[in-house]
């Protein structure tokens, strides 16, 4: 972007340091030209002249005051998250926490569980519903009847945890930012179901998480 552009020339940390706390890039400009300004606040006491940079610089802010639209900072993306047992618990929360745009949350159907059979919901529908996300429990995310569930909620990416279902190339194909898996094995070791319970049945001393 042109920001990067300008930044750089000015050997300037990357422009997200300026612009974590802001909502557009005019302001982001606003704090990238006092960094230009300072270095040329130099130059003048050592009786140089100020830097083109500055002017080109300068041309930058006024047509970004004048097209302010235009250098809005993007939306953050529309997630739908896809996990089911307890391990998927942790990305869930920071997702909900960190103000991410969560859009639906994908899991596996209620089923019956523990000693009486009773019917028991996934953990991850539990936080969803806490967190105040809408829940889908397709028996199969390959079904017609999903699919286009899922098109109409139009996410750029999808994030997931141990979902316990193969994902379809339909899915995996549409969002424009593409799937995120949270894998607990150090790939290619353990790429199949239960990586947790063969590391320890194979007794391994190390481990980890993929982020593939």
């Amino acid at each position: 972007s042109v920001l990067h552009i300008l930044t750089r020339m000015f050997s300037c940390p990357s422009p997200f340091i300026y612009c974590s706390s802001v909502s557009n890039y005019n302001q982001c400009f606003v704090y990238t030209i006092k960094h230009a300004m300072r270095i040329d606040n130099r130059k003048l006491h050592q009786g140089r002249p100020p830097s083109w940079r500055l002017t080109l610089f300068a041309y930058f802010h006024i047509d970004c005051r004048i097209n302010e639209k235009k250098y809005k900072i993007m939306d953050k993306p529309r997630i739908i998250f896809m996990g089911t047992p307890e391990f998927a618990l942790p990305a869930l929360e920071l997702l909900g926490h960190s103000n991410y745009r969560t859009i639906a949350v994908v899991t596996q159907p209620d089923r019956p569980a523990g000693r009486g059979r009773r019917q028991s919901s996934p953990p991850v529908k539990q936080l969803a519903i806490q967190l105040g996300i809408e829940v889908m429990q397709p028996a199969k995310v390959r079904d017609d009847s999903f699919l286009q569930q899922f098109y109409r909620l139009n996410p750029d990416m999808v994030v997931v945890a141990a979902f316990g279902q193969i994902l379809p190339k339909e899915i995996i194909d549409f969002p424009k930012l593409g799937c995120l898996n949270i894998h607990p094995s150090l790939l290619p070791k353990y790429r199949g179901a239960a990586p947790l319970n063969w590391s320890i049945i194979r007794g391994e001393t190390k481990t980890g998480v993929t982020i593939m």
